[in-house]
């Protein structure tokens, strides 16, 4: 592994414990200000300070019992300064589940990085939850 692919996993796992720890603050650091952001609604988050925003509502609502855990993880360098990012996710919840979140489930997180000033920043994640193909019990 790659000096920069380690700096990705790094900033990949960043981006779980800020998750867990439900600070949006911590989470929307690791964007470019003009980053973007797909969440598993489909809502659009434009800017570091609406990922921030969208976050914070998420955990004080749907996301509150929310703990994702990252099970693998596949990085593709695009060129020196440019990564594309898949993580299969879980999600599961620290509560019961009469409490209004987001029931467990899982998915994909595709991202991309750009390396600014000898650091990994996330330029764009969308965030897709799996579901059973329609018909499928």
């Amino acid at each position: 592994m790659t000096r920069d692919e380690e700096a990705i996993r790094a900033q990949i796992h960043a981006y779980s414990e800020a998750f867990n720890a439900h600070d949006a603050g911590r989470l929307a650091a690791l964007f470019v200000e003009d980053g973007d952001f797909v969440n598993v609604l489909g809502q659009w988050l434009q800017g570091r300070a609406a990922i921030e925003e969208g976050h914070a509502r998420g955990f004080a609502s749907v996301l509150r019992s929310s703990r994702l855990t990252f099970t693998s993880t596949r990085i593709k360098l695009l060129k020196p300064d440019l990564a594309l990012c898949h993580v299969r996710w879980t999600r599961d919840r620290t509560a019961a589940d009469d409490d209004g979140s987001l029931p467990p489930g899982s998915g994909v997180i595709s991202s991309v990085l750009v390396q600014q000033g000898g650091a990994w920043r996330i330029v764009s994640v969308h965030n897709t939850e799996q579901t059973q193909p329609p018909g499928k019990p």
